[in-house]
């Protein structure tokens, strides 16, 4: 019974530390290197989009058009969790993390109704 017990304590602990690993992985500035939208690559300035976490829980967002966004994210389950705090009543979004590693990142989102699969690089 008490192996049982220490199996299971160690299967969580194994579980949560890769929860915050993965956590840990994001931190940093993010250079997008491509868009696929439906399994087509969408042609665009990819140098205008930048995406950044800190340790803290904030996170930016600089796109194409000038957009930018700001605010809080959470890490649960391969989702990220944005809640854009630079304009009243936002909606908190989730994106569904594909990979990650110490140096790339990709994020799948809906736009429209349409699967977009951002591929990010780490820059710092």
């Amino acid at each position: 019974m008490n192996r049982i017990i220490i199996t299971l304590t160690l299967l969580v602990l194994t579980a949560a530390c890769a929860e915050d690993s993965k956590e840990t992985a994001l931190i940093g500035t993010w250079q997008a290197i491509q868009l696929i939208e439906e399994d087509s690559l969408l042609e665009m300035n990819v140098d205008e989009v930048k995406l950044s976490f800190d340790e803290h829980g904030s996170y930016t967002f600089k796109s194409t058009l000038d957009h930018m966004e700001a605010g809080k994210y959470r890490y649960l389950n391969n989702l990220i969790y944005l809640k854009d705090t630079t304009q009243k009543n936002k909606e908190e979004i989730a994106v569904r993390l594909l990979t990650l590693s110490v140096d790339s990142l990709a994020i799948e989102m809906d736009e429209s109704g349409k699967k977009r699969v951002l591929s990010l690089q780490k820059t710092e």
